[in-house]
């Protein structure tokens, strides 16, 4: 994704799209579409804030939060981070089964094909359910890893612990 200088000054500052079913087809693999109340771009940080209700959708990642903030990088790469109370998201990659699920916080890189999830995380996979603080999420490989804030893994031995559920097949 590429965002310049003028995105935040034109009608595509707030884009509105109808998703009745996972949009890919809808997408170039380079296209993020953002649905949401207001839209505000600040030209000295080079970022873009969207809040209200907001609705990312690109081919491999779809997401609802209360806000989602772009932030371009020196390397030309875009930053996205999503806040919400809690978000919901859902990845969707042709040759992995899609994952979903809620947490506080979402930080999605399209360089990297991953998506950081931190705070209150619920991901689901298949029939893998996982509760913990923090899951790093690849589209392309399907791989997913958890981790716990240091402090919270130390207060005591119920505390800072990652819940794993898998449903066995007969």
């Amino acid at each position: 994704m590429y965002l310049n200088s003028n995105f935040g000054r034109t009608a595509a500052g707030i884009l509105v799209c109808c998703i009745t079913t996972w949009p890919a087809a809808l997408l170039a693999d380079d296209e993020v579409k953002i649905t949401a109340v207001t839209a505000t771009y600040d030209h000295d940080r080079e970022t873009t804030v969207f809040k209200g209700d907001v609705e990312l959708v690109s081919e491999a990642v779809m997401l609802t939060a209360d806000q989602v903030e772009i932030k371009t990088l020196e390397d030309g790469n875009n930053n996205i981070t999503a806040t919400g109370n809690p978000l919901e998201f859902m990845v969707n990659e042709a040759d992995q089964e899609s994952a979903s699920g809620v947490a506080d916080q979402a930080v999605v890189q399209y360089s990297d094909d991953q998506i950081n999830l931190v705070g209150n995380v619920t991901f689901e996979q298949g029939d893998v359910v996982i509760n913990t603080h923090a899951v790093v999420y690849n589209w392309s490989t399907g791989e997913f890893q958890t981790s716990q804030p240091e402090d919270e893994a130390k207060t005591s031995p119920d505390e800072g612990r990652t819940t794993v559920i898998i449903q066995l097949q007969n």
